[in-house]
């Protein structure tokens, strides 16, 4: 065992104690494979600025689930659950939506 994961099981191990359920962590492009291999679930996060641009964000998710969809501090944001990483979607938001940025955020109910 690696010492990233055994630094994860200690994590999880604290969580579990302090009475959590749900580990959410965002992560780099390079450290995308990890977090899959702890166990954890890819959702794509999007975030383009402006209001009322949520019907436009979810224009282009034609297959995954939304696990939230909302407006705040001028920004409209959206975050879909992925069974895995789909890269060719992430540049087609990117692509279509210029000024948007896009990260996958992992999750793992503990």
């Amino acid at each position: 065992m690696g010492i990233g994961t055994a630094m994860m099981q200690e994590l999880e191990k604290q969580a579990k104690g302090m009475g959590q359920h749900t580990l959410i962590l965002g992560a780099l492009e390079d450290a995308e494979a990890f977090y899959l291999s702890c166990g954890f679930q890819p959702n794509l996060f999007i975030q383009v600025p402006g209001l009322n641009a949520g019907d436009q964000l979810q224009s282009l998710n034609v297959k995954y689930e939304v696990m939230g969809s909302w407006e705040q501090d001028g920004w409209s944001r959206l975050t879909l659950r992925t069974p895995t990483i789909d890269k060719g979607l992430q540049r087609e938001y990117e692509r279509r939506f210029p000024d948007c940025a896009t990260q996958y955020v992992f999750m793992k109910h503990i």
